[in-house]
């Protein structure tokens, strides 16, 4: 699969040095591989010109505490990319196998376009909403990743308090194991 990504890489044209963000030159980060991500879904290098407004970035509403904010036509999200979060994605075997898996037209992967450093705020990751913008309201909402963390963001339309399921916290541990 790795392969299929770099044969791709190849044939949809270069990476981008950086990429206006709103109206922000950020250079680009490993954008050998998130490029071949945006050529798949003909998304342009100027996608976010003018769409984005860094003074928007607020809570997002997840566990992890990183800023983040919506573009204006709603289909991005830019957010803040931890160090470890960025340690992970950015590793090369991990980013060649995302990229081929998000690219294979096979995959529910949230779609990453991009990582970009801004010249003062750090570093951020540029994705797809995969939530039609035009909903304002769910009943359920959650956030799925490779964790132990209840995925519940949202519940009968309510926010729900985080449940970082960690090794010293037995009790959640031990709901999981006996419901």
């Amino acid at each position: 699969r790795a392969s299929l990504a770099m044969m791709r890489a190849d044939s949809l044209g270069p990476a981008s040095p950086s990429l206006i963000i709103g109206d922000v030159a950020c250079a680009t980060v490993r954008d050998d591989q998130f490029s071949v991500v945006r050529r798949a879904d003909s998304i342009p290098d100027g996608f976010l010109a003018g769409k984005f407004d860094f003074k928007s970035l607020g809570g997002g509403g997840g566990k992890g505490g990183d800023v983040m904010g919506r573009s204006t036509c709603g289909a991005y999200f830019v957010k803040t990319l931890n160090t470890t979060d960025g340690g992970s994605l950015l590793r090369e075997e991990f980013l060649k196998e995302y990229v081929a898996r998000a690219t294979c037209g096979q995959s529910l992967l949230a779609k990453i376009f991009a990582v970009v450093d801004h010249p003062t705020l750090g570093r951020f990751i540029v994705m797809a909403n995969c939530v039609n913008p035009r909903v304002k309201c769910w009943s359920r909402l959650y956030d799925l990743k490779g964790t132990a963390d209840d995925k519940t963001l949202v519940e009968d339309g309510a926010g729900v308090v985080p449940a970082h399921k960690r090794f010293y916290r037995l009790d959640l541990m031990a709901r999981e194991c006996f419901g």
